[in-house]
Formats: structure tokens, sequence, C-alpha cells
């Protein structure tokens, strides 16, 4: 692939007469089309991706990976005299075919069995484990009964096409603009919830994703995102280059309701690593709501003893400045880029050691300034032998009634995993 744009940067600029920002814009501002249209489009598209997923592999060869998890967990509320005690078995099965030149086809699967106290007591426990945000509902409840449930969701199926300097990416798949290592403003489409250790691999979109690699270390991507209605579809571009030594990219174009301008860099400061990102978002319609800021800036370093360390601040200007309303354990995973957050501002610090080549001990704590709150997250990683994990992770909220973290819960989980 390098070798092929070495060739497009020395012989063919000449073809791409147009300004490439000025492409950006006219790419990311896009009319979108009548909503029936998209969904009759989508679901044609959607019979012949499954098709194409049951016939593609016979042609190429086949790489498959994954692993099966066992995750317990404890939690601890002051109210309640007893211990709540359950657990998850979880399997992550990843396909990834490269069958003709050019062309990768991928399928991604995860299976989770839970039981135990958290899926007696939690109303509509179920319904929120199966709730998928994408076009496709490709999750469902297989077992819903009252101590367990059983879900299976894909949460990748997609074809990739490569030719020279264009890729093009067809269906369910992870779209990641974040630079950031915690909190990602810019990433439009995946974020997710710190809380949640046990996704890795975060969620997937249904989209169109057309990339064209401008140079060696610069690229224009603009991403097509339907939706049932079409006020929410989106459509958005980003261009991303590297200059004086950062990674730098800029983001704009339509997302659900609103307008979106971002801009992202990552590089490096006294040899340490110094990431910022922000957005704005501006209603479509002017009297609904007000403008949003969301900005996340960020530095970690890693010392010669192993030691590595991390620092990040997030504002957002439509969080609250008093009590910002407790979080709970579930709700959080329909986090967005616009709400990272219930508070105005948010303080995060992060420290890992390498206590054995086998062990790794780290904390994690994010404190709110205005209700004064905290979360706290200390864990203790085992690397037994190969391809067998352990976890042990603990989760502490406390606060005062009604602040961000004022659940007032504690929680710790052992994991077991074991990668195939």
């Amino acid at each position: 692939m390098r070798t092929a744009f070495c060739r497009l940067m020395q012989g063919g600029r000449a073809q791409y007469r147009l300004p490439r920002l000025g492409l950006f814009v006219a790419l990311a501002l896009l009319p979108v089309p009548d909503c029936a249209r998209i969904n009759a489009c989508m679901r044609h598209f959607r019979n012949a991706l499954l098709i194409s997923l049951l016939l593609i592999p016979h042609i190429g060869r086949a790489e498959i990976k994954g692993y099966l998890k066992h995750l317990n967990s404890v939690v601890v509320i002051p109210e309640r005299s007893d211990w709540l005690l359950s657990g998850m078995v979880h399997n992550r099965i990843d396909a990834n075919w490269r069958c003709l030149s050019g062309m990768q086809v991928v399928l991604g699967l995860r299976n989770r069995l839970i039981y135990g106290d958290l899926v007696q007591l939690i109303p509509q426990y179920a319904q929120t484990l199966e709730y998928d945000p994408s076009y496709w509902k490709w999750s469902r409840l297989f077992a819903d009964e009252h101590s367990y449930v059983l879900n299976s969701m894909i949460d990748r199926a997609y074809i990739d096409y490569t030719h020279k300097a264009w890729q093009v990416r067809f269906g369910r798949q992870r779209i990641n603009w974040g630079m950031n290592l915690i909190w990602n403003p810019n990433d439009l489409f995946n974020n997710y919830s710190l809380m949640d250790f046990d996704y890795e691999e975060r969620p997937g979109r249904d989209a169109v994703l057309a990339t064209w690699y401008t140079g060696p270390a610069s690229y224009l991507q603009v991403v097509y995102q339907p939706a049932r209605s079409a006020d929410e579809s989106v459509i958005v571009g980003l261009y991303r280059l590297n200059r004086w030594g950062y990674d730098l990219q800029l983001l704009t174009g339509r997302w659900v309701r609103d307008w979106v301008v971002g801009a992202g860099w990552s590089g490096q400061v006294a040899g340490g690593a110094f990431r910022g990102e922000w957005t704005w978002f501006h209603p479509r319609e002017e009297k609904s709501e007000n403008d949003v800021w969301v900005t996340s800036i960020s530095g970690d370093y890693t010392l010669r003893n192993g030691l590595y360390g991390q620092i990040s601040i997030l504002y957002n200007s439509s969080g609250k400045t008093k009590a910002a309303g407790s979080i709970d354990f579930i709700g959080e995973q329909l986090l967005t880029a616009k709400n990272l957050t219930r508070g105005r501002l948010n303080g995060f610090i992060q420290l890992r050691y390498p206590i054995t080549p086998l062990v790794t001990a780290d904390a994690a704590a994010i404190y709110n300034p205005f209700d004064h709150s905290w979360f706290f997250a200390p864990s203790l990683a085992f690397s037994f032998i190969e391809n067998i994990d352990f976890l042990l992770i603990g989760q502490f909220l406390t606060g005062d009634p009604g602040s961000e973290f004022g659940a007032n819960a504690s929680v710790c989980y052992t994991r077991l995993k074991w990668s195939f």
C-alpha cells in the first residue's frame, strides 16, 4: 500500500486538481436523500451483504480468532444488607476473509450469558442488554428468564475494498476518530463508558466509509450513516495529516440533529504524549437547543522503570455545575460524543506499573470538582500462561446523593479470559 501511495504522490498528483479541503467540505455537507429510498436501499444492501458473507469466504483464505471469558461481580450498596452477586460467560468470534485482490470480509459475533441478582433486580435488564442503536437490529435475546438472560449480537459485518489510494468499507464497522485515550469528543460513532472495561472492541455502526489516502501520512475520510428518520442520519468528513511532528485532524458535517465542527491533535512534549480534541455541536433547528462545546486534553508519560502516568480533563458546556445526577452501571452505555459527562468538568488520573513481566497494577480515578464526587478503579492483571489472563478490578463511586458519582456503590470484578 505504501508503494502505491508513493507512486501516487510522485507521478499522479496532477490528476487530483480539486483542493483537498474544498472536497472535504463539499462531501461532508452533501444533501441527504429521501429516507424512504434510504430504507429500501439499506434493506437491499443488508441482503447483499449477508449473501456475500456466506459466499465470499469460499473464495479466499480465512482467519478466525476470539476468546471465552467468565466475569464475576459483587455489588455492595450501603442501603442494602446483602451483596448482589452476578456472573457473565462471554464468548466472541472474529472471522476475517481475504478473498479477491484488495477485498476483505469481516464478521464479528459476541454471545453473553448473564445470570444472578442484577438480572432479577434491575427493571428491563434484558431489553437494555438487547438494545442496538445501529440501523440494522442484529441483537437477539435467546433467553429472558427470571435469573438469567442469553444475548447474541453481530457487531462487525462489513466488506472492505482497497484499490490504489482508495478504500471503501461497507457495513457494520468501528469508525475510530478519537485521538485521546479516555474521552473522545471527535469520536462521533463509537464513544464508550470507562466503566465498560469488558468490551474492548467497542460497538460497531452501520455505515459507508470512504477513504482517500492523499499521502503517506494524510488521508480524507467521508462517512454516511443512515437512520430510520432522515433527520437523524449522519454524513461527516475528516481530514488527517502530519505537520510539525503532530498528527492533526479536522472534521465537519451533519451529525444526527446538529452541524458539527471539530479538531484534534496528537504529538509529544518533553518526551511525553500531548493530545487534545474539541467538537462544536450547533443545532440544525436554531431554536431547538443551545450550542454545545466538548473539549478534552490529556498528557501521558512513561518513566524508565516502566511506571506509566496519564492525566486528562474534559469540559462539556452543557454539563451541570451543581448536582449532575447519579450515573448507573447500565445506562452509561448510551453515551455519545455530545454528552461524555453529566458534569461541566471532569478530571482523570491514571497510574500503571508492571510489578513483574506477568503482573501489572493499575489505578484510575475521575473527579467532578463541582459536586465533589469520585470514581475510583484499581486493578491487578495477571498473565498466567500464553492466551490465559486473569483480571481483578474494583469500581468505587462516592459522593453526595444526586452527584455524578453519588451512587455510593462498590463493585468488585474477577475475570478469567482464554484467547484463541
